[in-house]
This record gives C-alpha cells, sequence and structure tokens, in this order.
C-alpha cells in the first residue's frame, strides 16, 4: 500500500483515462483526498526540453502565437495578483517559462527574477525582454539570497515531492514573505471534464483540501480561492506553521460543495453553448469577481455591435459608384487608430465620388466571390491599416496584410486605388522576397498608388525592380490628419488641462529593446511631474495590450484615467481626442488622429513612421526618439513646456500643415474621380 505524500495515510488505487486517452493508475488518499501517481516512477521531462515537446506546441523555441499566449496570461495573472504584491521588493519565479510574469514584475519596479528548467524557454527570455533568467529546476536551485515573493504557477502538480517542493520556497522566504501558487483544481476539474485534467505529466492532484494540508507544514496563513477554474493559493511564512483544524474542516466543506455542484452540473459534450452557461453558474457561486467582469464586459460588448451595426449601415452609402473596399474596418479590440483610418478613408472618397461602398476585411480570404465583387464594382479601394507589414496578417500568399496572390491580382479587371497606404516594417524586419514579388505586382496593377507619408515612399521605391513604377507613386497623406477639414460635426476646440499619453506595447520588444525598463519608468516619472501642475492625465489604448502601461504608472503613483479607444467608433475618438491639450503618442494615429482635430502632439517615437510624419509636416522639435534619448525624462519636460509657452505659436502652425496636406489630398480626390468615372 502506497501511504498519501501529503499526510501519510493510506490511499486506494483507481484507474482514469487521461486527455491522452491512455489509462492512468491514480491513488487515492482516504484522508485528505489527495490524488497522485506513484512517485516511484517519476521521470524529470522538463530539463532537457521533452516537456516542450509534449505540451509547448512541440516548439523548442517559442514562436510569436506562444509568447502572445504567455503574455496575455501573464498579465490577467499580474492583474489579479495586483493589489497584494508588494512593490519595493525582490520576487523570484518557480517556473518562470519565457519570463512573461517577471517581466510584468520588473515593469512593476520589482527586483524579480525566475527559474526555468527547459533551457530553450529560459534563455529566450533574453531576446524577448532583455533579461536572463535561472535555468535549473527549484529542487537544484541554490542561492543566499532570500526573496519578499515567489510565484509558482502550475509547477507544484508536475514535481516529485511537493512537501520538499514547499520547504525549499519556504527556506528562500523572507520572514512573512509571501507565496502566490496556482494549480488545478479537482473539485473544479476543468467543469467537469476530469479527463482534461488528468495527464501524464500532472503527477498531483490537489484539491482545496489537500492543498491546505501540505501548505500549513510551513505556512500559518494560508487562503485559498477559485481562479480560472484552479486553486489560487496565498500563504505567508511565519514564525513557526500550524495546522488550523477549524479550516481544515472548513476547506472539506468547501471542496465537497463545489465537487458536488460540479456533479450536479455534469458537461454536456455536444452542447457547447450549454457548456458555457453552467460555466457561468458556476462562476458566479465561487469567482463573483471574474463573473461580474465578464457579465460587464458581455453588457458593453452587446451596446457596442448595436452600435457598430448602425454605423456600417451608414458606411455602405448610397451613391453611384460601387467600390469594394478591402480594410481593417471592425472595432473592439481591433486597433482604434486603424477603424479611424478606414472612416476616414471613405469618408474623403465620399467628398469626391458619390460612392457606395462594398466594405471587406483586409484579413479576409481571397476567393472566386470577392474577385468577382471586386470585378462587378467600379473600383477596388485598398486603403485602411499599414498594410506593407509582414505579420499583422502572416500569410505566405502575399507577405504582406492582404493575403492576395499575383494571379488573383491579374484577375482583378476593375480601377485599383492604393489609398494612404504605410510601409510599416519595424526595426529588424527586412522585406523578404514574396512580398518584394507581391508589392511590384500590385503597384503595377494599380491605376492610384498613395503612400501616406515621403519616407514610406523612399522605401517602396527602393524595392521596386522596375524603376518606372516609380512615377506611378504619389504623395496622399494619411486622411486622420485632415479629420476637421473632412468632418463637419466636430466639436470647435477650447483650452483644458488634459492630457493624453499612449503607450505602444505591442511589439515591445522592437520597440524597446532591453531598456524598457528604464525608458518606461522616465516616461511614467515625466508624466508625474505633468500632473502635479494639475494636469488631469489620460492613459489611451488603442490596442488591448496597451493597458500594460498602467502597470508602470501605478508604479511611481501616477494619478490618470484609462480610455479604451479600442472600444470606441471613429466620432467617439475624434471627440475624445478633440478634448485633449497635448497628445503624448507612441502609435502613428496617436498623432496622426490628434492631429487631424487640432489637437497639438508630441511624438513618442518607436518606429521611423513617427519621424517621417514630423518631417512631412516639418514639425520635427515635437518628435523624441525614446530608443537613442539619453534622458527621456527631461526631452520630455522640455518638449511639454515649449509647447505650452508657445501654445499659439504651435497650434497656428499646425492649422497651416494641416492646409497643406488638405490641398494635396484635394489634388489627388480630383486624379482618382477621373480615374473611376473613365
Amino acid at each position: 500500500m502506497i501511504e498519501c505524500v501529503v499526510c501519510k495515510s493510506p490511499t486506494s488505487e483507481k484507474k482514469y483515462n487521461s486527455r491522452n486517452e491512455n489509462l492512468l493508475t491514480l491513488n487515492r488518499c482516504s484522508k485528505c483526498g489527495h490524488l497522485f501517481q506513484d512517485i516511484e516512477n517519476y521521470e524529470d521531462i522538463y530539463s532537457d526540453g521533452k516537456f516542450t515537446k509534449i505540451a509547448r506546441e512541440s516548439e523548442i523555441v517559442p514562436g510569436d502565437k506562444k509568447i502572445k499566449n504567455l503574455d496575455d496570461i501573464a498579465f490577467k495573472r499580474f492583474n489579479f495578483y495586483k493589489p497584494l504584491l508588494k512593490k519595493e521588493s525582490k520576487a523570484l519565479e518557480i517556473g518562470s517559462s519565457i519570463g512573461s510574469f517577471v517581466h510584468l514584475l520588473k515593469l512593476y519596479g520589482i527586483q524579480a527574477n525566475g527559474i526555468e528548467p527547459d533551457p530553450h524557454y529560459c534563455d529566450h527570455s533574453v531576446k524577448q525582454y532583455g533579461f536572463a533568467q535561472v535555468n535549473s529546476s527549484l529542487e537544484r536551485y541554490e542561492s543566499d539570497q532570500k526573496y519578499d515573493q515567489i510565484f509558482s504557477f502550475h509547477v507544484v502538480e508536475h514535481v516529485k515531492d511537493p512537501i520538499l517542493f514547499i520547504e525549499k520556497i519556504c527556506s528562500l522566504l523572507t520572514h512573512n514573505g509571501i507565496l502566490f501558487l496556482e494549480c488545478p483544481s479537482q473539485e473544479i476539474s476543468e467543469y467537469g471534464n476530469k479527463q482534461q485534467m488528468i495527464w501524464e505529466p500532472h503527477i498531483h492532484y490537489f484539491s482545496s483540501t489537500s492543498i491546505y494540508q501540505l501548505l500549513s507544514t510551513s505556512f500559518s496563513k494560508v487562503k485559498i480561492s477559485y481562479r480560472g477554474g484552479g486553486l489560487s493559493v496565498i500563504a505567508e511564512k511565519p514564525i513557526k506553521s500550524n495546522l488550523k483544524k477549524t479550516q481544515l474542516l472548513f476547506e472539506k466543506i468547501k471542496q465537497s460543495f463545489i465537487s458536488g455542484l460540479v456533479f450536479l452540473t455534469p458537461q454536456f459534450k455536444s452542447y457547447e453553448k450549454i457548456n458555457s452557461l453552467r460555466r457561468l453558474i458556476i462562476q458566479f457561486l465561487i469567482e463573483r469577481k471574474l463573473f461580474k467582469f465578464r457579465m460587464k464586459r458581455s453588457v458593453k460588448f452587446g451596446l457596442y455591435k448595436i452600435k457598430e451595426h448602425n454605423y456600417l449601415k451608414k458606411e455602405n452609402g448610397t451613391g453611384k459608384q460601387r467600390i469594394t473596399h478591402i480594410t481593417n474596418f471592425k472595432g473592439w479590440g481591433n486597433n482604434a487608430g486603424d477603424i479611424v483610418l478606414s472612416n476616414c478613408v471613405r469618408n474623403t472618397i465620399k467628398s469626391e465620388v458619390s460612392s457606395n461602398f462594398n466594405i471587406q476585411s483586409v484579413a479576409n480570404e481571397v476567393n472566386e466571390k470577392l474577385i468577382r465583387d471586386i470585378n462587378e464594382s467600379d473600383a477596388l479601394l485598398v486603403g485602411g491599416g499599414g498594410l506593407f507589414l509582414p505579420d499583422t496578417n502572416k500569410n505566405s500568399i502575399s507577405g504582406w496584410q492582404w493575403a492576395i496572390s499575383k494571379s488573383q491580382i491579374d484577375q482583378i479587371d476593375s480601377k485599383v486605388l492604393l489609398y494612404a497606404i504605410g510601409y510599416n516594417y519595424f526595426p529588424g524586419q527586412s522585406p523578404n522576397e514574396l512580398f518584394v514579388d507581391s508589392l511590384n505586382c500590385i503597384i503595377k496593377k494599380a491605376d492610384f498608388v498613395g503612400i501616406r507619408n515621403k519616407g514610406s515612399i523612399n522605401a517602396i521605391k527602393d524595392l521596386l525592380t522596375d524603376k518606372s513604377l516609380s512615377d506611378k507613386i504619389s504623395y496622399q497623406p494619411c486622411p486622420t490628419t485632415v479629420i476637421r477639414k473632412n468632418f463637419s460635426n466636430i466639436k470647435a476646440k477650447k483650452k483644458t488641462k488634459n492630457i493624453a499619453v499612449n503607450i505602444a506595447f505591442d511589439r515591445y520588444e522592437r520597440r524597446f529593446g532591453d531598456g524598457i525598463y528604464d525608458k518606461l519608468y522616465s516616461i511614467a516619472i515625466a508624466l508625474k511631474t505633468i500632473e502635479n501642475y494639475s494636469y488631469n492625465i489620460y492613459n489611451v489604448c488603442h490596442l488591448t495590450v496597451d493597458e500594460k502601461a498602467e502597470i508602470v504608472f501605478d508604479r511611481v503613483g501616477l494619478k490618470y484615467t484609462t480610455v479604451r479607444l479600442q472600444h470606441m467608433l471613429p466620432n467617439e475618438i475624434f471627440d475624445f481626442y478633440s478634448k485633449m491639450e497635448v497628445v503624448f503618442g507612441m502609435r502613428g494615429h496617436a498623432q496622426m488622429i490628434p492631429f487631424g482635430v487640432n489637437t497639438k502632439i508630441i511624438t513618442l517615437g518607436t518606429h521611423r513612421k513617427m519621424k517621417w510624419f514630423l518631417e512631412d509636416i516639418d514639425m520635427m522639435e515635437l518628435f523624441i526618439d525614446v530608443s537613442e534619448s539619453e534622458n527621456v525624462y527631461n526631452d520630455i519636460i522640455e518638449k511639454f513646456e515649449y509647447i505650452m509657452n508657445n501654445d499659439e505659436q504651435v497650434s497656428n502652425q499646425l492649422i497651416s500643415e494641416q492646409e497643406k496636406l488638405y490641398a494635396v489630398t484635394k489634388d489627388n480626390l480630383e486624379k482618382i474621380s477621373n480615374i473611376i468615372k473613365a
């Protein structure tokens, strides 16, 4: 008979079907209910990368999709535990993968490090975030360092001896240090799908009872709750540990209640909508905070989709000329700048050409029906999003956002208009042969090629194999820069004390490199200085990932309001930016849209397209090169003081430059009108 590894009580064997459809023998404790494999057969599948092949999509080195997934999970986890984190502290994450959570702790100002047994995932933190981790398991980890906080997420179920694992953690914690631990939950067991939880790499299956039994040997304050279908544990290191019988009884009652709840609402394999409803019911009872958040978000999403439906009906138009528009046009989570640009492209064309639009997403598959729709139109309009970019809609068909092949381009018979497109390759990205070939093909086919800045024009001309095609390329400023000229319903500008800032967190490794922590800290401190002069600070998100700026702002105690433009329609975005006095922008459209509504801007440059825009409007005095700046704080304060001390001059210059861009736009519209009507 095998003893329970947690409480040393007798166990009995039982066979279970695993998620891999294998029959797995587990031992169940008669006292604490712990479920586990025989640890005598334990195999280390982590140090040699074998686990990666089993569980991580067979990627020895994580790809873009995996990195995004790890970053998203880490951000949600950080926000969940954020109220409990100690800012000025030392922290360690056990089983830190590529370092996604450690990265967020560092943004928050915590001296954090991670240990990860898989050498490939461990080393990837250097490339992704700019810091090295320790390649080790906890059992092999040796350090004289003591930590105020230790984090271990979905690791304890994989170890050979959980008691030694917890004792080692305790030895690394300072007095009153805190352990944050997560693992799968027997009682929730994937909301009734126990087979999904049973898996060969999972040696242990904890319940709230057995995890308390385990932790009580080393911690006196143990709080157990549920998060995301698993157990979430916060334990504080005491002077001495003790098992509290009343809490043990409470955990047993809680475990029995939740197990019964899940059992009484079983999963239905063929009815996913019913399963979603039962998950909501369970979450309402055991994860109230998550339930409230999801319900609130669902209501907002529903209201948004109603508004978007009505908005798109109007966008279609009722004019004579039928135009198929390839663009990024839907909101709620998509890039707010692209949604505005898509709207502005159509509005600009409509001002000269009586149009009705067949609006198609740039991400949709190009098939025979779409080609037929295009050929039945008077023109194909491509624009709305920095389309010459290789990774937003990554494909092996065209190499840019619209995945259209050369043969499909050849099938197009209608007029082709490329309007206000940007060449948006980031530093470190270079065009491949596929993109260059496709670029030359679409430009050769096009009747009008309008590129949104002169820097992009020069970059594109360098890629043309037939240099005579250069003559087809025209300078077409982004229509977002002339919003106030094209939209008559925008409220008049008024002076305010409102300052907006947009920090772009997509492709952060390309934008900041290993200087991300110092650069963002300097930006936050500069905003704190500006706030002290009685300005209202708004944290502006164009994508959900931009919300990560809150981590750095909270680190310095900045008072701010987060505005999620990715959940707004164009007219709402116009209204918001019009109410700002100055906008610090790291995204192209976090500068061009405010400029378009005559709001003053200061550019936090992390991409050359930002510089190209300011060169076009002859206002490089408003540019800060974040990656090259020796003192970002001083640069921000200096630029801000310059703008505020020269308020009228800067405002007049913005309006004057807008007039020039509008004149170019009007000239191009006349050409486009003649092309469509020919």
